[in-house]
């Protein structure tokens, strides 16, 4: 999943939801991730190793999920639900020279709005 020029990562989710907890599971095993943060996280990420979650971040707000990771040398940022990528996360971290895995606000529109969707 990860290259080697991503050895020692630290990451950090912005997500919830069963579906995200499995994704998280399957990367703490990941070799080369030290860290995981998630932004809120739940019961089902706080029993993982290697996982701390982060109740005091809001996923709204960018500039503090941003800072977070900077402040504790996040190598790349994954949101883990629509919400903050159609709210254009990956391009705000990505102008900070943040890694974040996800698509465009532009291309996050078409699961972020199921409207959008149709009418298009």
């Amino acid at each position: 999943m990860y290259d080697a020029q991503l050895l020692d990562m630290v990451e950090c989710d912005l997500a919830w939801g069963t579906a995200t907890d499995m994704c998280i599971e399957f990367t703490v095993k990941a070799q080369g991730v030290t860290k995981i943060y998630c932004i809120p996280g739940n019961a089902g990420t706080d029993s993982l190793d290697k996982v701390q979650n982060v109740s005091d971040v809001s996923l709204a707000d960018h500039r503090t999920v941003t800072a977070f990771a900077r402040e504790h040398g996040v190598s790349m940022v994954i949101p883990g639900s629509e919400g903050p990528l159609v709210d254009g996360i990956e391009s705000f971290c990505r102008e900070r020279g943040l890694q974040c895995f996800g698509p465009t606000s532009d291309a996050a529109i078409l699961e972020g709005s199921k409207v959008f969707a149709k009418v298009r």
